[in-house]
């Protein structure tokens, strides 16, 4: 390749790359606001969340009220706040601030 060429390969690269948002990477909760990512830990001073990951969640609603009155029987279904061993989507807001941005399963 002739260095103009390669010069301009470079340049295309790094214009493209400048133009690109940062990569959405998944990461392990190591405890209920803190993570690694990799070899990288980073505590609740490092991070943001979704307000829905920091308590539990009723994913199915049920209950039964008692003849006469009195007080809900909630056997309501809750999806719980994030915990250690939690597999995370996380995304790089700027070089100290990083968002949790939801809780990924496999099926």
């Amino acid at each position: 390749m002739s260095d103009w060429a390669e010069r301009m390969t470079n340049l295309m690269r790094e214009q493209g790359a400048a133009l690109n948002g940062p990569a959405i990477q998944l990461a392990v909760m190591t405890g209920a606001d803190s993570l690694s990512i990799g070899n990288l830990a980073l505590d609740k001073d490092d991070l943001v969340f979704s307000a829905h990951l920091l308590q539990p969640v009723c994913s199915k609603v049920a209950g039964t009220c008692p003849d006469g009155g009195g007080a809900l029987a909630d056997s309501s279904t809750y999806i719980p706040a994030l915990a250690a061993g939690d597999t995370v989507a996380v995304i790089q807001l700027s070089d100290s601030r990083f968002w949790v941005i939801e809780k990924v399963v496999s099926a």
